[in-house]
């Protein structure tokens, strides 16, 4: 089975962030990295954050900018999050119930990390990209790195 454009439960995570945070704004890489923590209590790692940023764009969910780093859910996305975030108040919940409207198949604890299929680098992100936006969403938070 090729898996390779099939949605995964971290990119609904991000997606799911970028939704509550963004709102047809566009927003720095580091506040989505912010979302996601609160929504899961983890920060995503960098296989997860780049290689949910090819797949959410390929399937036309969010447009990334490079300069600063950042990215929007397009409307196809708001379409998707808007019904499920009106009937739900808690984000996790949302993230669940759009797996399984976009058919992804959902956390399991079994699951190697990193993820064989988070194997997408996005474009000029960078190790070091991922480092310092995460660098400033601790320092944002008071916590020394």
């Amino acid at each position: 089975m090729n898996t390779e454009n099939k949605l995964r439960w971290t990119d609904v995570w991000l997606l799911v962030a970028l939704y509550y945070c963004g709102q047809r704004n566009q927003m720095r890489l580091k506040d989505a990295i912010a979302a996601a923590d609160a929504i899961n209590h983890a920060v995503m790692n960098y296989e997860e954050l780049s290689s949910a940023l090819v797949r959410l764009e390929k399937k036309g969910l969010i447009i990334v900018e490079t300069v600063p780093w950042g990215a929007i859910c397009t409307d196809a996305a708001s379409k998707i999050l808007y019904p499920i975030a009106a009937r739900n108040s808690i984000a996790l919940r949302v993230c669940q119930e759009a797996e399984k409207i976009l058919g992804v198949q959902p956390w399991s604890p079994k699951e190697p990390l990193p993820h064989p299929e988070n194997n997408h680098i996005y474009p000029e992100f960078s190790h070091e990209v991922y480092e310092k936006e995460v660098s400033e969403y601790l320092a944002d938070m008071g916590v020394k790195n």
